[in-house]
């Protein structure tokens, strides 16, 4: 028998029944010392998911349990879950929060992290310090596609007063080295702009996109939203200085004119972007819809 307590360590043989042992032998304090102890993990992950369950952990233990799990696990897939059971089943403080997303930085694979990221998009406070905590891990992410789903996550559960933070995700689109991942990104953010200070940034954001064709789309979904059109004339100046092809200006340009068709601060500024337009076929093309 004196071997059995190692056996149970390395099998994970009756981890539910033995963790409410445990719990009820020691309380928290006794499982987490357990987990400890344990060096598969596998059943690290599973005596984390059985006390995640079975008992509300104070602040102190949680963050006990999480450097244990940070120090310990060496599978993606197993921290990813271990983090996922703490997620679903306990109330974390913005310091357990912030513990939590370092300890999804120690994950390796670019799934399991945005994965982790994903889940915890749902759960924790928005505010400055996680939202960049947030965005640290998302730069460690290798795979654009998986940094895009990550970044749109976490836009998709900010509040319409959220705009500085919107901002900030805007702002690490640009980590994206994809134009299509980075223009799918902004064309995900932009329906939630409603402020100068994200409209700035999605303009600058965008800047970074090499492409033409990205590059006018993600404009297009913008002058979709109708933004104020005050606002629009530093969008087609930046269309004119970065799209180089004539007729991705010109499709731009057209649907600015679309949208804002009365405005002529918005007219004069299309107008002079017409200039920079050297094919006179799109030019014209274009100079036509001016004087409709």
């Amino acid at each position: 028998t004196g071997n059995l307590p190692e056996v149970f360590r390395v099998t994970g043989l009756q981890a539910a029944d033995r963790t409410a042992w445990l719990l009820e032998q020691g309380g928290a304090a006794r499982v987490i010392a357990e987990i400890e102890q344990i060096h598969s993990d596998l059943v690290a992950r599973l005596y984390t998911r059985e006390l995640a369950r079975l008992a509300p952990l104070d602040e102190a233990e949680l963050g006990e349990l999480l450097d244990i799990l940070r120090a310990g696990l060496g599978s993606d897939l197993e921290m990813r879950l271990a983090l996922q059971a703490l997620m679903e089943h306990q109330h974390l403080s913005e310091r357990n929060w912030e513990t939590l997303i370092g300890a999804v930085r120690t994950i390796g694979s670019d799934l399991e992290q945005r994965l982790a990221l994903t889940q915890a998009a749902e759960g924790m406070p928005i505010d400055e310090a996680l939202v960049a905590a947030y965005l640290t891990v998302i730069r460690d992410i290798g795979s654009d596609l998986e940094a895009r789903l990550a970044l749109t996550a976490i836009a998709g559960h900010l509040s319409v007063a959220d705009q500085a933070q919107l901002a900030e995700v805007i702002r690490g689109t640009v980590d994206i080295g994809s134009d299509l991942e980075q223009r799918l990104a902004l064309q995900a953010l932009a329906p939630s702009i409603s402020s100068r200070e994200a409209f700035d940034a999605l303009l600058g954001a965008a800047a970074h996109i090499g492409s033409d064709l990205e590059l006018r789309l993600a404009l297009s979904e913008v002058v979709g939203h109708e933004p104020p059109a005050a606002w629009i004339p530093g969008l087609v100046e930046l269309a004119a200085d970065d799209i180089g092809s004539d007729l991705e200006l010109r499709l731009l340009l057209k649907r600015v004119l679309d949208r804002y068709p009365d405005d002529r601060a918005v007219r004069n500024s299309v107008k002079e972007a017409a200039e920079q337009i050297g094919s006179a076929f799109e030019r014209n093309q274009l100079l036509g819809r001016l004087l409709d």
